[in-house]
């Protein structure tokens, strides 16, 4: 059996007390109902009270059974979490009966009625219980050794306790007797223990028939702290039995303790039961929707099943509408959403259900519409995307005589102008409903225009004289070089230009309300003057160098005329002179010219004087840096043939007269002369020159 000092048991039984053996059970159970009634999902306290007949019991177990349910099945009151279903809870109670199977278990009669492995004491040097392993029955323990404490007894403070000095040897019955007990009955063994000597406390156990029984304790170390141990026995087939309480210590010094009120008791057992019964409101409902044009009916059926029958409905319709009929009929007066709540009562009890009923069924006429303005001439596609969307007939005035009918339809106007459109819808309940909107009808775009030319030269103008309808909104021209002016009338436009495509696109657009705009485009040729170039002056030695074929180096596609009187791409020249050509391009022109100038000549003098006057003191061929010389080399020879001077510095001053710095005399030499032209002819002068003072 489990060990405390409340214990609870429950069984499915009605209300009883019953005794075991000859004990009487002087308990009984009060304050709990027969049955209790108990919404769902809620919870019950349980307050029973259980009371004494005679004498002062105490408890040894009280236990619910089942223990579903129950916040703590061991505990006298318990909460019940009551959930769907009823349930009967059965308290079983266990107490100990007043009677004390034992004789003189208070020690108040003295040394008698027990017996001990112990002595009683026999004095010696500390007092009467000097010795180890002796008893003595006395009031104060201090009185049998002057080393234990003063304390009283535990029964009144001022009476008889058993008062040991215990030996070193375990399990040693400090205190025994003989009782008569009922087969199959259950006992409640008890008794209070308390320490003389701060050192080593005792270890007492239960023992009967031999059998160590219950669990060790363990006395304080505080000296005189009473404290109880105890267990429960059950007694089989038993009819007499000995009892005793054992010391396990083994310790020889301490181990000193007082025993006082040991009690042998029987355990009786009563009952009692509660039915908690559960009052389940399930309640839900059904609806059926009849609806109508301008108001609609909802007739509600209340349902309970599987849970009890309410006694009261109370109906919220959602629209500040109430009922407490079982099967109610409602009637809205404006469609939607709505919440309906029923609440069911029974025997204080409630439930509640809420649904959301649904009796939208609008009727609305919604048009919808490709464009809303449209050019004269195209097509305007009208959607009805009215509410609902099937089973609906919808049919459309166009405002211009027209009846067409469909979902989507479709209609084109003879005439601009500004017209309504109008949609009539009918339901499968056979309400209407319509709407309208508004339609133009924008007239045709017209533009064009004319120029004075289609093919100009850079520099030069057009003009433009345009036709437009007279309800064009907006005009704008693009001469096709980035240029564009808005809302001119006639202009005239000149290009800096050349067309780069050639020819040039010129538009004229004009802008509608409605109808796109309207784009006229004309091609006009802008043409370059041509870029021609002959290139840089140059020159020609006759008969010396080869001809010279002039042409236009920057490849212009023109038609060229020559100073010559020639036509075509280039010519070719011998003589010198000065050249031009024109180049024309449809009706543009424009001309370059060229120089060609002899560069063969070379005048050599005859004579000259190096007498430092400044005037022909040095021999050079006059005009020697322009006359197309590449290269150049001259040599002088005496009449002897000797070399006297060389030099082939084209700047250079020419021979000064002199041979190894020494003037020469008065007379005739010899030169000689090499040349390369730039067009890389070559040529050798020699000739005979006066050296003069």
């Amino acid at each position: 059996m489990k060990q405390s000092l409340y214990f609870l048991f429950l069984f499915i039984i009605s209300a009883a007390c019953t005794t075991d053996g000859l004990a009487q059970c002087n308990i009984s159970i009060t304050n709990l109902p027969d049955t209790i009634l108990a919404c769902k999902n809620s919870s019950v306290q349980l307050n029973p009270n259980v009371i004494t007949t005679s004498g002062i019991p105490y408890y040894v177990d009280t236990t619910w059974s089942p223990a579903t349910g129950l916040s703590n099945p061991n505990i006298i009151n318990p909460v019940v979490a009551v959930g769907t279903t009823s349930a009967n809870y059965v308290l079983t109670v266990q107490a100990v009966t007043p009677t004390n199977l034992l004789f003189n278990g208070d020690f108040e009669a003295g040394n008698t009625g027990f017996t001990s492995s112990y002595i009683y004491g026999t004095g010696g040097t500390y007092g009467l219980l000097s010795l180890e392993g002796q008893f003595a029955i006395a009031t104060n323990p201090n009185n049998t050794h002057v080393n234990f404490a003063n304390f009283g007894d535990h029964t009144s403070g001022s009476g008889n306790m058993l008062v040991v000095n215990g030996a070193g040897t375990a399990n040693v019955s400090i205190w025994c007797q003989t009782i008569n007990v009922n087969p199959n009955t259950w006992y409640d063994f008890s008794a209070w223990g308390a320490t003389c000597v701060a050192s080593n406390p005792a270890i007492l156990q239960f023992s009967i028939n031999g059998v160590l029984t219950g669990t060790p304790l363990a006395l304080p170390l505080t000296n005189g702290l009473w404290t109880q141990f105890h267990t429960t026995w059950f007694s089989g087939a038993n009819t007499t039995i000995n009892i005793c309480i054992t010391d396990q210590a083994t310790a020889t010094s301490g181990n000193d303790f007082a025993i006082d009120d040991i009690a042998f008791k029987e355990i009786c057992t009563i009952q009692d039961s509660v039915y908690i019964k559960t009052i389940n409101l399930t309640p839900t409902f059904n609806y059926v929707k009849h609806l109508g044009c301008e108001q609609d009916t909802v007739k509600f059926t209340a349902q309970s099943l599987p849970g009890n029958t309410p006694t009261t409905y109370n109906w919220s319709f959602g629209d500040f509408s109430f009922a407490t009929t079982k099967n109610p009929t409602h009637i809205y007066q404006n469609q939607g959403t709505y919440t309906v709540k029923l609440v069911t009562t029974l025997n204080g009890c409630s439930d509640s259900t809420t649904q959301i009923i649904n009796i939208s069924h609008p009727i609305d006429a919604v048009i919808g519409i490709s464009k809303d303005s449209v050019c004269l001439g195209e097509q305007i596609i009208a959607t009805s995307v009215s509410t609902p969307s099937g089973f609906v007939i919808s049919t459309w005035n166009w405002g211009d005589g027209t009846i067409t009918t469909g979902t989507i339809s479709g209609h084109s106007y003879a005439t601009p102008g500004s017209y309504i459109i109008k949609l009539s819808i009918v339901d499968t309940l056979g309400c209407t409903d319509s709407t309208i909107r508004n339609i133009f009808v924008d007239n045709p775009p017209y533009v064009d225009f004319s120029i004075s030319d289609s093919s100009i030269c850079v520099g030069e103008s057009i003009f433009f004289a345009d036709t437009l309808a007279p309800y064009t909104q907006s005009f704008a021209w693009d001469f096709g070089d980035g240029v564009i002016e808005s809302n001119i009338h006639h202009p005239k436009h000149t290009w800096d230009k050349p067309g780069a495509p050639n020819p040039i696109k010129i538009t004229l657009t004009g802008s509608y309300l409605v109808c796109p705009d309207l784009v006229i485009e004309k091609w006009i040729s802008v043409n370059e003057y041509p870029n021609i170039n002959l290139g840089r002056d140059t020159m020609i030695c006759p008969g010396i160098t080869g001809s010279i074929y002039l042409t236009d180096i920057n490849g212009t596609l023109s038609n060229y005329t020559w100073s010559t009187g020639e036509i075509g791409p280039g010519i070719t020249i011998t003589e010198p002179g000065h050249y031009w050509v024109k180049a024309t391009s449809g009706e543009c022109s424009t001309t370059d010219s060229i120089w060609i100038k002899r560069d063969c000549y070379l005048n050599i003098p005859n004579s000259f004087s190096p007498n430092n006057d400044g005037l022909n003191d040095y021999f050079i061929p006059r005009e020697i840096l322009s006359s197309g010389l590449k290269s150049f080399k001259m040599s002088i020879f005496n009449r002897w043939g000797e070399l006297i001077f060389t030099t082939n510095k084209i700047d250079g001053r020419g021979w000064d007269g002199k041979y190894n710095n020494v003037m020469q005399a008065v007379g005739v030499y010899v030169y000689t002369i090499d040349v390369v032209y730039n067009n890389a002819v070559k040529k050798t002068f020699t000739g005979n020159v006066t050296l003069l003072k």
